[in-house]
């Protein structure tokens, strides 16, 4: 991976400053950055402009003039951003034969590479644990933002949930989801439909609510159609015990373990 990758995406690019190239994705001309070079010269240390991904409001990869190629969640470690990494990644060719992958191990984002036509699975493949960022070198090698204390982020955040996933199930049942709930949980229950995880608004606006203390009721009921609970249908039973009277106290632990499931895969996490 050289300059020619930047040279590549400068005629993708040839004559617009921008390029829509999936749903809320774009390719285009960023502001002025200096090169993640570690070269002592002057010229290497100089600004130029780069070229980046953009996913909503964040540039989810960056290229420099040099073919250095930096990936960064912002901290939105969701299907639709490690997709459209990766579909980057696999249409440039970037890796030289040896593709990477950005992918998740038990909730720990990480940044493969296959050895010697392998796969990315096989145990001798490469592997770089990520907070947010990682920066891929024009000549090969990955630097990375993980900091060592990341096992113990990881374990706070699956504290956070199930203290949250307490507090939904608190006070059941729950009146049913309607307009007056927050708009991104409300919107994806009436159109993403069952087994899917939720992206509008971005998977982290759960934080908020965790913060809040905002229990959504739209949020619960998405939780138990993830969970395969139907309202006609196997499951059902569930969204009684949540929405409905005349239901016991033992299903609130149960109906907590959706909630939790729900928000932890949301968050990228491993559950």
């Amino acid at each position: 991976m050289t300059a020619k990758l930047y040279q590549a995406l400068a005629d993708e690019l040839a004559p617009r400053e921008s390029r829509k190239v999936a749903n809320n994705t774009y390719l285009q001309y960023g502001s002025l950055a200096p090169l993640p070079s570690q070269a002592a010269r002057r010229r290497d240390q100089e600004a130029h402009r780069v070229i980046n991904l953009r996913l909503h409001a964040t540039n989810i990869v960056t290229v420099y003039p040099n073919g250095a190629t930096a990936i960064n969640t912002g901290g939105w470690n969701t299907v639709t951003t490690r997709d459209r990494i990766n579909a980057f990644i696999d249409s440039h060719n970037i890796g030289n034969g040896k593709p990477y992958r950005l992918t998740t191990n038990r909730g720990t984002l990480e940044l493969r590479q296959a050895r010697n036509g392998g796969s990315i699975w096989d145990k001798d493949a490469d592997r770089w644990t990520i907070d947010r960022e990682a920066t891929i070198g024009p000549r090969g090698g990955v630097t990375t933002d993980a900091p060592a204390s990341l096992p113990d982020k990881q374990a706070k955040l699956r504290k956070r949930i199930r203290t949250f996933a307490n507090l939904c199930t608190a006070d059941l049942p729950l009146p049913m989801p309607d307009n007056g709930d927050c708009m991104y949980c409300h919107l994806f229950a009436r159109s993403d439909g069952p087994g899917k995880l939720s992206t509008m608004g971005g998977a982290e606006h759960f934080l908020s609510h965790m913060e809040e203390g905002y229990v959504v009721p739209s949020l619960v009921w998405n939780a138990l159609i993830y969970n395969g609970c139907h309202p006609q249908g196997g499951g059902s039973y569930w969204l009684g015990a949540a929405f409905a009277e005349g239901y016991g106290n033992g299903e609130h632990k149960r109906i907590a373990t959706f909630v939790y499931r729900f928000v932890a895969r949301s968050l990228g996490l491993a559950v």
